[in-house]
């Protein structure tokens, strides 16, 4: 297994953080904040690790989020470099959010 830091930054709008959530729901995801983008009124960047098999999965990933933002930043992670308290190998559940009804 192989865990990845990745961070993504998207519009501050509910739907594109609905989107970001179905994208995650059926993979191994350890951290998972949506902070607002220093300087940038109106974006937030996404931070998450995910646990993946093998790379080939994680070109299928990349693609997802890059149809949904052009700035997704990528790097590999050792286990130790969880923030302390995190179980290496537990995950949160990330499932979808519920549709906005209007």
């Amino acid at each position: 297994m192989f865990l990845w830091r990745i961070r993504i930054t998207l519009p501050d709008e509910p739907h594109h953080v609905t989107a970001l959530r179905h994208a995650l729901a059926d993979l191994a995801v350890h951290l998972l904040r949506v902070i607002p983008k220093p300087g940038t009124s109106g974006a937030v960047n996404a931070d998450f690790v995910i646990e993946l098999p093998d790379d080939e999965r994680l070109g299928a990933v990349l693609g997802v989020l890059h149809e949904m933002s052009p700035q997704v930043y990528l790097s590999r992670v050792e286990e130790p470099d969880l923030p302390s308290g995190q179980p290496a190998l537990a995950s949160i559940p990330v499932a979808p959010a519920d549709p906005v009804v209007s």
